[in-house]
């Protein structure tokens, strides 16, 4: 899958490893600033492309701050677990007609991700473009972290807008929306030796914005794997 960004006026909508067997469920706390609930493993996966929208939301969380009156920033993402990733394969092997052994490439390069990474595709909105622009090295409005349980703290090792085409803003529809900017937030899966979830015991993931303007939270809470 490319994923490649762009601006969009109305109200938002409702809308792992594989080396170290990292397993999450993703369950839905009583805040916006949730993911919705599932469960993922790297087993394989049997979606259809209708199921791709009901995955998507079982992954992803969304949360706005303000500052004052203004709208410091407007937050959705969604964490490409090998569930969402799987869905998402599905969605596009529909669209473009692939073959089985094109089909199989991307299952392996999507595997093979997941062993390294925890990958967020994010859609931001501001009152100010510095603000939602959280890929822009100069003015730096946000540090970004991906914050652990036990307080550990990873910081993105890539941050990438991307270009908005009509395959994003069919799998990301929001980011169609004015003003609105589509990008990947980029995480190592483990730090210090250690795995950011542990997979028997599950716990907690944040995805945390913190600067002038305010601080956002996206809260991913993982269940035992048992």
């Amino acid at each position: 899958m490319t994923l490649t960004s762009g601006p969009s006026g109305r109200a938002w909508r409702g809308r792992v490893t594989l080396g170290m067997a990292l397993v999450l469920a993703l369950g839905l706390a009583a805040c916006a600033g949730s993911a919705g609930v599932g469960t993922l493993d790297t087993r394989p996966r049997s979606y259809k492309p209708g199921d791709y929208e009901k995955v998507r939301r079982r992954w992803t969380a969304a949360r706005k701050v303000r500052k004052g009156f203004d709208l410091a920033l407007q937050a959705r993402a969604s964490l490409l677990t090998w569930d969402l990733r799987a869905a998402t394969i599905a969605r596009l092997a529909a669209v473009r007609d692939w073959t089985q052994a094109e089909l199989e490439r991307e299952r392996t390069r999507h595997l093979e991700e997941v062993v390294q990474w925890n990958d967020f595709v994010v859609v931001t909105r501001a009152h100010q473009y510095a603000w939602a622009n959280i890929a822009d090295d100069r003015e730096k409005t946000w540090t970004i972290g991906l914050v652990s349980a036990d307080g550990r703290v990873a910081r993105p090792t890539l941050v990438r807008k991307l270009r908005r085409t009509a395959e994003t803003s069919m799998l990301y529809p929001e980011s169609d929306e004015d003003w609105s900017y589509l990008f990947l937030v980029r995480f190592p899966v483990a730090l210090d030796g250690r795995p950011l979830v542990d997979a028997e015991a599950g716990g907690k993931l944040t995805l945390r914005f913190a600067g002038a303007p305010g601080r956002l939270d996206l809260s991913f809470a993982a269940a035992p794997s048992r």
